[in-house]
């Protein structure tokens, strides 16, 4: 048996990030986007920074109370370990739990050195993004302590940090790609499973910090975990910091033996994963059948336009990620959630749910009709199936799940919260109609707006997402349409108007959402016509 070669690890690290370097090297956008980004993420560097500073400053000054100070750093230490290794744990089963071309690689040299490249690679990737974070948290704390050795041990003390929680990641993240390849259940459920984790955890920890107790109850938990050893050796630098030399020791420890094990963990768990064929969840009635129609529904239409809906859900099943972009409204509730769950349920949250959830589900499928096709294209535009046929039935992939779950999410939260019989009726007439013209509406921005070029997403998986641009004008229609609707269903803007038109509030209300119906169902119409013309007449 071939032995671990560090020299050929280091050659997979640098061939994976000369691949990352070469994936983000696209073009001006990508580095308008990267400046972009770097300057957003100078922000927040410069923020940590200065909260560091003033952290010693208080600690130092006896403004602090040591042991709330110990509980606070050991809390941030460890909240750090644990965000590193969760995206660590996230980033592996999506992207980088996996060798490209498996069989030359793996054939010419060991799998675990392999894995261990991989997990270079990715520390590497880690350490260009956290270098500024890391250098102006080290830079306040150094500098309210007054010591270059307290910038100094910061700095090493974050990088173990930072090696520590990715290997924990890594591993986690072997681990649950080994679960999905062994498990049925686990294999067939893995959308549901990994949408939860992904969105339930940031959700989560908005919840938990939107209030006073629920947060001190979170910094409580994680200070007394191991990985909040750190801030013990941490505040060895600082000059009369009340740091346990006992716990700074145990992280030296802990390090020493964890990081080994993890590599060793590494190795067993990429030669179960790489070697072994997984489980195949689907079977052949799920191959042919994308999902099952109404019946009532499926003989009314046109055979083309049912197909058409199913190969689209099928499609979705088969490769989530493609859909990944179509979630971004959801993450506009967690903000109204925060609120909601500090503040109690305003009546217009139930209109807001209605409406982004309508928004999501009416972008999924139509932002791209012709582009989504691929290869493909040729055979379905010389093919028997009309334009209306073929954009009918993206439509319905769309509004015949969307309607329902609109409605429910505004009925859901209108019964929790302070609404009226009447304003949940309202709130659900307005999700209904939206997320049953949505589809219809974004299919015309959509082929108007084309989009053939794949996007690299999750690693090497490419696939083809909309365009940007037919995106934004879509979601500002949407936006222009809805709000009437949305801003009648708030207490405060119905008083605001009653107060100047004299008229009942209830009027408002109901005024609001026929002024966002009225205009949406034709502009819908004329948009699915619009589309239609331009798949019946497209040339390649």
């Amino acid at each position: 048996m071939s032995r671990f070669d560090g020299r050929n690890a280091t050659l997979v690290a640098r061939t994976e990030l000369r691949r990352t370097r070469r994936r983000l090297d696209t073009g001006w956008k990508a580095i308008l986007l990267t400046l972009l980004g770097g300057a957003f993420g100078l922000l927040y560097a410069a923020g940590f920074g200065a909260g560091a500073y003033f952290f010693v400053q208080k600690l130092a000054a006896g403004d602090l109370d040591p042991s709330e100070g110990l509980l606070i750093a050991r809390g941030t230490l460890s909240g750090i370990a644990l965000f590193v290794a969760f995206f660590g744990l996230q980033r592996t089963v999506k992207s980088i739990g996996r060798v490209d071309a498996p069989a030359g690689v793996l054939s010419a040299t060991d799998h675990r050195t392999v894995a261990v490249g991989l997990l270079l690679a990715e520390f590497g990737r880690w350490l260009v993004v956290s270098a500024i974070p890391i250098l102006c948290l080290a830079g306040g704390i150094g500098l309210g302590a007054g010591s270059a050795a307290a910038f100094a041990l910061t700095v090493v003390v974050l990088l173990l940090v930072l090696a520590a929680g990715l290997v924990a990641g890594f591993v986690g993240g072997l681990v649950v790609k080994n679960l999905i390849a062994r498990s049925q259940f686990v294999a067939r459920h893995k959308t549901a499973l990994g949408f939860l984790a992904s969105f339930g955890f940031p959700a989560a920890y908005v919840f938990l910090m939107t209030a006073d107790v629920a947060a001190e109850a979170l910094l409580a938990s994680v200070a007394y975990l191991p990985s909040s050893w750190y801030a013990d050796l941490l505040l060895l630098g600082v000059p009369g910091a009340p740091g346990n030399t006992g716990y700074a020791a145990a992280a030296v420890a802990e390090t020493l033996l964890a990081i080994p094990l993890g590599l060793a963990s590494v190795g067993r768990l990429t030669g179960g994963l790489w070697f072994r064929d997984p489980v195949q969840p689907t079977n052949e009635k799920t191959v042919e059948r994308g999902s099952r129609i109404p019946a009532a529904l499926e003989d009314r239409l046109p055979l083309a336009t049912v197909r058409t809906a199913e190969k689209s859900w099928l499609r979705a099943r088969r490769a989530p990620f493609t859909l990944q972009w179509a979630l971004m409204p959801l993450f506009v509730l967690l903000y109204a959630g925060q609120q909601a769950f500090v503040f109690g349920i305003p009546p217009v949250l139930a209109a807001t749910v209605g409406v982004a959830l309508a928004l999501s589900v009416a972008s999924a499928f139509t932002l791209n009709p012709v582009g989504d096709e691929g290869a493909v294209l040729p055979v379905v535009l010389t093919s028997r199936v009309s334009g209306r046929e073929f954009v009918g039935g993206k439509v319905l992939a769309g509004a015949l799940p969307g309607v329902p779950l609109a409605v429910l999410g505004a009925v859901g939260v209108g019964l929790a919260g302070p609404n009226s019989p009447v304003g949940i009726a309202l709130a659900a007439v307005l999700a209904a109609v939206l997320a049953g013209c949505g589809p219809a509406l974004a299919s015309g921005f959509g082929a108007a707006f084309p989009k053939f070029e794949t996007t690299t997403l999750q690693g090497s998986r490419e696939a083809v997402i909309p365009s940007g641009w037919g995106y934004l004008y879509f979601s500002l229609t949407f936006a222009v349409l809805a709000l009437p609707g949305l801003l009648a269903q708030s207490a405060f803007v119905r008083e605001w108007l009653a107060s100047i038109v004299g008229a009942a509030p209830i009027w408002l209300q109901l005024g609001g959402v026929v002024v966002t119906v009225v205009p949406t169902v034709p502009l819908s119409l004329w948009s699915f016509r619009s589309a239609v013309g331009t798949v019946d007449g497209y040339r390649l």
